[in-house]
C-alpha cells in the first residue's frame, strides 16, 4: 500500500493523509500508539519467526517478551507511522524509548 493512500483519524474526526502530517503530529500520533499498547504486524512478525535464544535466563526472559508481544493489541497504523518516521529520517528527534 502507499503512503499516500495511509490515513489516520485525528481526535476531532478528521482524517488526514499520515505523508501529510507535520513533524510533531506524527510524533505524537506514534508515541499515543505505543504508550497504549498497540504494535505492528512487523514487530509481530519478528516475534514469530525469530529463533529463541539459547540458555535458560535468556530464554525465561524470551518468553516473558513473547507473552507481553501476543496479549498487545496489533494496529497497522503502528508500522505505516514508523515507516513514515524513518522516511523522514526523524528518529533523531524521537526520545529513545520511541525510536522505531
Amino acid at each position: 500500500m502507499s503512503t499516500d493512500t495511509k490515513t489516520w483519524a485525528c481526535k476531532d474526526g478528521r482524517k488526514m493523509k499520515i505523508r501529510d502530517m507535520d513533524d510533531n503530529h506524527l510524533l505524537n500520533a506514534y508515541r499515543m500508539m505505543v504508550e497504549k499498547g498497540f504494535i505492528g504486524k512487523e514487530t509481530l512478525y519478528f516475534y514469530l519467526n525469530c529463533t529463541p535464544p539459547s540458555g535458560d535466563m535468556a530464554q525465561y526472559a524470551f518468553d516473558q517478551e513473547l507473552d507481553q508481544v501476543l496479549s498487545a493489541p496489533c494496529h497497522p497504523a503502528v508500522d505505516w507511522l514508523e515507516d513514515e518516521i524513518k522516511r523522514r529520517k526523524l528518529t533523531a528527534k524521537t526520545p529513545r524509548s520511541y525510536e522505531p
